[in-house]
């Protein structure tokens, strides 16, 4: 009975809500994928977008569209929260069994980001599939891609302290900073999503995504380049996993006032992760709406079969 109770309370956990990177994370990782693709391809995205323009005029362009799905999320559409992360367990005390540990992986593989992205993809690619159809799920494909690059949306804590998860870092309480936990810190990139835009942006602030991007964009391309060109969203999730183990939860424990070593460190995973995210987002848009979309054959487009779309 013990054991039955333990696993229907990690189950409940598992349904928690996995807030994503803050509303300006989202938009950068958008305007670096904008910035990486052909004009025309940018003007067939925007043109799905605008399909939802009379609905949800906050969201018409690709940088905005990234905040949609925790836009509907915050208007009570909650049944696609398991899109936003993959909760992979990490126990480093060992306190769950073998067993108990097995049994969540199985949950967590179940329905997840990469569920999310890949039936994105797969809707996208349907020539059957409605325009309504395409504009939703096109949404979450820029949402969902920069999430996957949070290492927080993609691990979950257990341990004696926190024996039916951390929450993905929402219970790992930290002090003297502006944010209450630890995920909260990394949703705001350490402070650059900490700032607040009202949507449909103004031209300051479209103009400050822009120049923020660009600078972003230009520090991490260089060392990021091997990993760009990776389109296993399987190995997307595997790479957060692991930034979150030798980082997230590295040199800090709960309660404490994030060390400054701590915070640089985790600013510049931060800043990468956004880099990251927006090239190999532009990399999708563009084999969705460049080539493909102008009649050329997914074979002679080269579109990755790594893509793990079912």
């Amino acid at each position: 009975m013990k054991k039955w109770f333990l696993y229907f309370i990690i189950v409940i956990c598992l349904t928690v809500k996995v807030h994503g990177w803050w509303d300006v994370p989202h938009m950068l990782v958008a305007q670096i994928a904008k910035d990486n693709i052909e004009p025309k391809t940018c003007e067939r995205v925007e043109e799905l977008l605008s399909y939802f323009k009379d609905h949800f005029p906050k969201s018409n362009s690709i940088v905005t569209a990234a905040c949609f799905p925790d836009d509907i999320t915050s208007l009570g559409l909650s049944g696609f929260k398991v899109w936003h992360g993959m909760l992979t367990p990490y126990c480093p005390d060992h306190y769950l069994s073998e067993e108990t540990f097995s049994c969540i992986e199985a949950l967590v593989n179940d329905n997840n980001i990469l569920s999310g992205i890949n039936q994105s993809l797969k809707t996208l690619r349907n020539p059957s599939a409605s325009k309504w159809e395409k504009c939703f799920l096109l949404r979450f494909l820029l949402h969902c891609v920069a999430d996957i690059h949070q290492p927080l949306h993609c691990i979950q804590m257990y341990s004696k302290e926190f024996p039916s998860g951390d929450f993905a870092g929402h219970r790992f309480t930290i002090s003297e900073m502006p944010y209450a936990d630890l995920h909260q810190l990394w949703d705001a990139a350490f402070g650059i999503g900490f700032k607040r835009m009202k949507r449909p942006l103004s031209d300051q602030d479209a103009l400050w995504i822009k120049e923020t991007a660009d600078f972003i964009a230009t520090n991490f391309q260089n060392e990021i380049s091997p990993q760009i060109h990776n389109m296993n969203i399987s190995e997307w999730s595997q790479e957060s996993y692991q930034l979150a183990i030798d980082f997230a939860y590295t040199g800090i424990q709960p309660g404490d006032k994030p060390s400054q070593d701590y915070l640089d460190k985790g600013e510049r995973i931060a800043l990468r992760q956004i880099a990251l995210a927006g090239f190999r987002l532009g990399t999708l848009l563009e084999e969705l709406f460049g080539e493909v979309a102008c009649g050329v054959s997914q074979q002679e487009s080269g579109v990755n079969d790594e893509l793990n779309i079912n």
